[in-house]
């Protein structure tokens, strides 16, 4: 079976390899260079879901894959607080599934440091906020604020697996 991953980030391809290690056991992952459709750092659950489906999509299709997976992450508030979390989304070409990583607060102060359309500054600030270089390739937001408890992998790791579940349990949907 393969398997291929819209991104080339790291904490993301192994996350993956993780995820479907947990399922499958035996399978190829590739990592295939899909630019998102959405801002560098997205600000809502409908922005987010729709960048991991288009990844998972352009993924599977370019890599000619069994099975396309996508992440994105970014942040949603809702009227009792701003969450940092990421979706994600597989495919095998006919069945989309999406799942979702645990949610972590954030700080009111981190988020009037990010630009939606982040840039080199704006991940330098959110890297300074926490005093870790190259956060998001590392534990991430998530790890920071919880202390490496939960990391950015782990979060990641869940997402897969769960939007996952539309596919190996396609006879109960």
């Amino acid at each position: 079976m393969k398997i291929a991953i819209g991104s080339t980030n790291p904490v993301k391809i192994e996350a993956t390899r993780l995820a479907m290690q947990k399922i499958f056991g035996d399978f190829d992952l590739v990592s295939v260079d899909v630019k998102t459709i959405v801002s560098a750092f997205p600000t809502s659950d409908s922005e987010m879901v729709h960048g991991a489906v288009h990844r998972a999509k352009e993924s599977k299709i370019r890599a000619n894959a069994d099975i396309g997976i996508g992440l994105e992450g970014g942040y949603h508030c809702y009227e009792w607080g701003c969450f940092i979390k990421a979706w994600g989304a597989a495919t095998d070409g006919i069945i989309v599934g999406i799942g979702a990583s645990p949610a972590v607060p954030i700080p009111n102060a981190l988020i009037e440091i990010i630009d939606p359309k982040i840039d080199d500054k704006s991940k330098q600030s959110v890297d300074s906020f926490f005093g870790i270089e190259n956060l998001a390739k590392k534990q991430g937001i998530m790890g920071a604020i919880t202390k490496g408890a939960l990391t950015r992998q782990e979060s990641l790791i869940q997402a897969v697996v769960s939007a996952m579940g539309r596919i190996i349990s396609k006879e109960v949907f």
